[in-house]
């Protein structure tokens, strides 16, 4: 009988032990399979991070082709920014999802196109210049009314636009004095904050920055960043009128406009039109092979618009020396994505921004 009650008991013990053994079996076929899968998926995440890479090689060879080129080395429009004259191809064949391998890659940017009167922010493929933006680094109490007017056709209210835009002057100068007397921030300002802080008193060198200064809150960079730079930090102000979205160009107009040029926002907007619709070429559409340099001698300007856009030459420029490179590399095996954001500088193909995520 002991004999039999031992044999049942070993019996229990053994089987006990088996459904042990099957658990930690099942349980590590599991995590086997977990690891294994995000080894897969970190080895894909790799092979995006060097798809994206190809595609900053894509471009930065355009660059320099583009560079090359006698025929388009000194000026840059909306379809032939940063990409040879010369080239039998088109952006979006350049840059559309390539294939590489396993994956693809991209090169694209949003810009704000007028359908209907209404701004909306579209895809294209290539690369864009930073001229084409406001350079908040270039900006001095001669210039500040082009960011003041930005601000506004925004929907900022004109006390508030003027705050940030002496704000932004105050926080890059290297002394302590207020721009202006009854706006910007200086160092008493910030140093009453509940969390003090003392301004830069140096260029931005990243947007972000801008979040620190008086008055400019989440919403208002949100809806402002893709109209400014700080990009280049040591050159005067200019802007490429051929590349610059209506509504940085309006905001540029009306700083010049008023007694000194005898013109109003209405002169303004015509002759905005009027720019925008000559750059787009004989097919009216811009970002493609027809579009052309703006010239004042063909667009038919009226004596007003003439007068208002000669006082503007001086911020003119037709080559763009900054650019900005958005790529994106998928890799399509398991779906892992990179987006690379580079700031390059034409002469020397430098990198003097870099954002990987």
């Amino acid at each position: 009988m002991r004999r039999k009650n031992n044999s049942g008991i070993i019996l229990l013990v053994v089987l006990w032990i088996l459904v042990i053994l099957s658990s930690l079996a099942i349980g590590l076929s599991r995590r086997t399979h977990v690891d294994l899968a995000l080894t897969k998926h970190s080895v894909g995440e790799v092979k995006s991070k060097y798809l994206a890479w190809a595609g900053l090689m894509q471009a930065f060879d355009q660059i320099h082709l583009d560079s090359s080129d006698d025929e388009s080395s000194g000026i840059d429009n909306l379809y032939y920014c940063a990409m040879p004259a010369s080239s039998a191809v088109s952006a979006e064949e350049l840059y559309s999802d390539k294939q590489v391998g396993e994956g693809y890659f991209q090169v694209a940017y949003q810009y704000p196109v007028l359908i209907k009167d209404q701004e909306e922010w579209q895809t294209y493929f290539g690369i864009q210049d930073e001229e084409r933006k406001i350079n908040i680094n270039a900006l001095d109490v001669s210039n500040v009314d082009v960011l003041i007017f930005l601000f506004q056709s925004l929907g900022v209210s004109e006390d508030s636009s003027k705050t940030m835009a002496y704000s932004i002057l105050d926080w890059k100068d290297t002394n302590d004095l207020l721009s202006h007397e009854d706006y910007g921030a200086e160092s008493d300002y910030y140093e009453a904050l509940t969390k003090p802080y003392k301004p830069k008193n140096r260029p931005f060198d990243t947007l972000q920055e801008l979040l620190m200064v008086r008055g400019v809150t989440e919403d208002i960079f949100y809806m402002v960043q893709n109209d400014i730079t700080v990009f280049p930090k040591d050159k005067n102000f200019a802007v490429n009128f051929d590349t610059a979205p209506a509504r940085v160009l309006k905001a540029v107009a009306l700083a010049k406009s008023g007694p000194e040029t005898n013109t109003d926002s209405s002169d303004v907007d015509s002759l905005v039109e009027k720019i925008l619709e000559y750059r787009a070429g004989e097919d009216g559409q811009e970002f493609t092979a027809d579009d052309q340099m703006f010239d004042e001698t063909q667009a038919a300007l009226n004596q007003k618009e003439l007068a208002l856009f000669l006082s503007l030459r001086a911020w003119r420029i037709k080559k763009s020396e900054y650019l900005n490179v958005h790529v994106k590399g998928v890799e399509e095996n398991f779906g892992a994505q990179t987006n690379i954001n580079a700031i390059v500088r034409r002469e020397d193909l430098a990198i003097l921004y870099w954002r990987r995520n």
